[in-house]
């Protein structure tokens, strides 16, 4: 508490003025804590222990120190403190560290991390104190375990009188830490920090472990002025990441920056160079949208006809993700001259439903029925998901509706197959085959009723499907029907003349399969339609015996009633 005269009478009393509390705190670190110049005083004089630490091996000069206490530290070393362990002391003043310097203090002592104090004070960008502990011959290239040194620390932190007193005092520009590989010069945004690095001969072209050059890292983030400074210091702008990712002007492409797209096409970058999936600049700006950025690629004279490892365009990927403003620009460049681009791009807009980048392929005159490698049409894939805007566009530019893929399916199979009623009327409307096969020889109707599409159903029955056909088992649509319970598509097919006992490849009927399974109300519909419950499958079995032999009491009731003959063998 600062009373200095009771301190003084404890004193002459014989008080122990080394006694320690449980954290081992002494009169003279408490003393010292608390700045209390006159009991420092009176304590030293009574021979307390200078060096006597507490539990955390702070020391009293360690916590004068710290606290900035000039009085007290020079107390304390004319007292002859030991002033080791000062390593960490980030905070103290000025003239404290000048004192401790003055009193042979080393100025290299490192804690357990490493950590010296030039290390910390370049850190925390003390200049004046970087400024004396350089001028002490501190070592200006001492590390962290991580290596990590105080330029780097000064460099990153934009620390600039810090770091032009540690190039002066000979600190290592081009030293990279263990972590991630980082020299002075990476990572860092500040340009009359960077202009310091490079007049001393930083290597602008060094590598972190990643493989990123430093150059990249400005390239990404957009800081042009930073592109700019490297530029004019001869950074190799087309230089290879060591793990086969981006260059330069690809990853500056990828986030849209374009001061620093052109900045590097000025500098002569590379402009079709490729990352490690062979995708180019101008691919990757034509996949996000950037519409500058692309222009002033192609401006550049990028490649448009460059494919990615799948064989992927451009054009092909603005098409995809639906940037109608890049595909102009590509297109004024010639790009749809190849047919097979002209296709690759009207299968994708379909397939994801951009109708504004549809009509505008079809502008361009391109070939609308070329197909993919499967043999898929564009009006097959936007078919396929109900994109019926992009349907009625293909179908004015007289895209062909029955074109089949390699499987045996039209754009009529897939839309009935996927529910979509309003791309099969469409369809239907256009002229499309309703009887038309896939190569297992399921029609639309075969497919819509099997999936109890019932709008659909109505759509090709009213276009004059055969009620009857059979794919290669003999399964028919109504079979189908009944073997799945869809009553309503039954009670359809048998209102437009299916043939109720047309028999599959093993013999059986579409009543004895409902019978089979238990489909009650199917069972009735087709017992109404005189459907012959006698007819047996190859094997011999009827109706009657399928549905006792699987113990579907109602249904033989109801066979029974419908006359069945119960004694057939």
């Amino acid at each position: 508490n600062g009373h200095s005269i009771i301190v003084d009478l404890l004193i002459k009393s014989q008080a122990d003025v080394n006694l320690q509390q449980n954290q081992g705190g002494s009169p003279l670190c408490i003393a010292a804590q608390n700045g209390h110049h006159l009991i420092v005083d009176l304590l030293i004089k009574a021979q307390a222990d200078v060096n006597i630490q507490l539990c955390t091996g702070e020391s009293p000069l360690y916590i004068a120190s710290q606290n900035g206490f000039q009085q007290l530290v020079e107390l304390l070393i004319k007292a002859q403190a030991d002033p080791r362990r000062l390593a960490s002391i980030h905070c103290i003043a000025q003239k404290v560290v000048k004192l401790l310097i003055d009193a042979k203090t080393s100025v290299d002592l490192q804690e357990t991390g490493g950590c010296s104090p030039l290390l910390m004070a370049s850190q925390k960008g003390h200049k004046q104190i970087v400024l004396l502990l350089t001028e002490a011959q501190a070592d200006t290239n001492i590390q962290l375990k991580t290596g990590v040194t105080s330029l780097i620390f000064a460099s990153q932190n934009g620390h600039l009188q810090a770091v032009n007193s540690l190039i002066t005092a000979q600190a290592d520009v081009n030293h990279q830490e263990k972590t991630e590989g980082c020299s002075p010069v990476f990572g860092n945004g500040h340009r009359e920090v960077l202009d310091l690095l490079i007049k001393a001969q930083a290597d602008v072209n060094l590598q972190r472990n990643t493989g990123e050059s430093f150059l990249y890292v400005p390239s990404q983030n957009g800081y042009k002025f930073v592109v700019g400074t490297l530029i004019r210091a001869q950074a190799d702008i087309d230089l290879d990441r060591t793990d086969g990712e981006s260059p330069h002007l690809y990853i500056a492409a990828e986030y849209g920056h374009q001061d620093v797209v052109d900045s590097l096409v000025k500098a002569q970058a590379v402009v079709n160079a490729r990352a490690a999936d062979g995708s180019s600049p101008l691919f990757v700006a034509s996949q996000n949208g950037h519409l500058n950025v692309s222009e002033s690629l192609i401006k550049a004279k990028a490649d448009a006809n460059l494919q990615r490892s799948g064989g992927d365009l451009p054009l092909f990927i603005a098409s995809q993700n639906g940037h109608q403003q890049i595909m102009h620009s590509l297109k004024q460049m010639r790009s749809l001259i190849s047919m097979v681009l002209a296709a690759a791009r009207h299968y994708i807009a379909s397939q994801n439903g951009h109708q504004k980048v549809a009509e505008a392929l079809i502008l361009a005159q391109a070939d609308v029925n070329i197909q993919n490698d499967a043999g898929c049409s564009a009006l097959y894939v936007a078919s396929q998901n109900g994109h019926e805007q992009a349907v009625k566009s293909l179908i004015r530019a007289k895209a062909e509706v029955n074109a089949q893929r390699k499987s045996g399916e039209t754009p009529l199979i897939i839309a009935s197959q996927n529910g979509h009623r309003q791309v099969v009327n469409l369809l239907i409307k256009a002229q499309a085959d309703v009887n038309i096969l896939r190569n297992n020889n399921k029609s639309p109707l075969h497919y819509a009723s099997q999936k109890e599409h019932l709008r659909i159903v109505e759509s090709v029955i009213r276009a004059q499907a055969d009620m009857n056909i059979q794919r290669k088992s003999g399964c028919s649509p109504l079979y189908l029907a009944a073997q799945n319970g869809h009553s309503l598509v039954v009670d359809l097919l048998i209102k437009a003349q299916a043939d109720v006992d047309l028999r599959r490849n093993t013999g059986a009927t579409p009543l004895y399969i409902a019978s089979r399974n238990d489909k009650l109300t199917v069972v009735n519909s087709l017992i109404k339609a005189h459907a012959d419950a006698n007819l047996r499958c190859n094997t011999g079995e009827s109706p009657l015996y399928v549905a006792l032999q699987n113990g579907h009491d109602r249904i033989v009731k109801l066979l029974i009633w419908a006359q069945a003959d119960i004694n057939i063998q």
